[in-house]
């Protein structure tokens, strides 16, 4: 009996054997393959990633350097299109910013526009410039601006997930306030920023609250300024 039971696991034992060495048979090589393949990935994505240091060091340098030309404009936009998207995206708000502070905004609203509509830029850069165009606009007062227009622009630039939403929101509701003399919904913009609580940038938070107090004693004014009639008596 206990030789019977050694001979069925002398075959147990040889079909495992065989089972194995036609496995490595015939996935063997597929597995050297993927060994070889990981320690070349590995390789490849540490050479990869000390290749995008030494571009993105190498960017940013010659930024920095376009930043300090004497002709910053030029330089930068010059540079612009040699740039990764971020670099680039970078080159064109500061050429926009020198264009502003020479007193240029007509210029600086062209490149800002440009970038909010490049879609190789990164999503979070393209949103910054559509802010900054709007902000630029309103500050620049140009005859038959139009208010619903820009506060279309701002509205995508809202959403929960939006890093630029509660600047979006002061942004929109100074449009609706001093562009459509629409305090309340001024306030419900601002009302989002306040209800934020301490997500958004303390200076922003009290910059909100700082405008709702204002808007709100401009609501109570125009209350008081435009009594409701008494009804007529028949």
């Amino acid at each position: 009996m206990a030789s019977d039971q050694n001979i069925i696991l002398e075959i147990d034992e040889a079909l495992k054997r065989e089972r194995t060495e036609k496995l490595f048979k015939e996935y063997g090589p597929y597995l050297l393959a993927g060994a070889v393949l990981a320690v070349l990935f590995t390789g490849i994505i540490s050479g990869y990633r000390n290749w995008e240091n030494r571009i993105n060091a190498t960017q940013t340098a010659q930024l920095i350097e376009a930043m300090a030309a004497e002709d910053k404009v030029k330089a930068l936009e010059d540079l612009a299109p040699r740039l990764r998207p971020g670099q680039r995206a970078l080159a064109l708000m500061a050429a926009a910013g020198a264009l502003i502070e020479s007193d240029k905004p007509e210029e600086a609203l062209k490149i800002l526009n440009q970038s909010a509509l490049d879609k190789d830029l990164p999503a979070i850069h393209r949103d910054l410039a559509t802010l900054m165009a709007v902000r630029l606009s309103v500050s620049a007062a140009e005859p038959g601006i139009d208010a619903a227009a820009l506060l279309g622009h701002l509205s995508p630039l809202m959403g929960k997930e939006n890093p630029w939403r509660w600047h979006a929101r002061i942004e929109a509701a100074l449009i609706a306030a001093h562009m459509q003399s629409d305090y309340t919904t001024a306030r419900q913009h601002l009302a989002e920023v306040i209800r934020g609580g301490d997500v958004p940038p303390p200076s922003l938070l009290e910059r909100a609250r700082a405008l709702d107090q204002v808007y709100s004693q401009k609501t109570s004014a125009l209350k008081i300024e435009s009594p409701v009639a008494p009804d007529a008596e028949g």
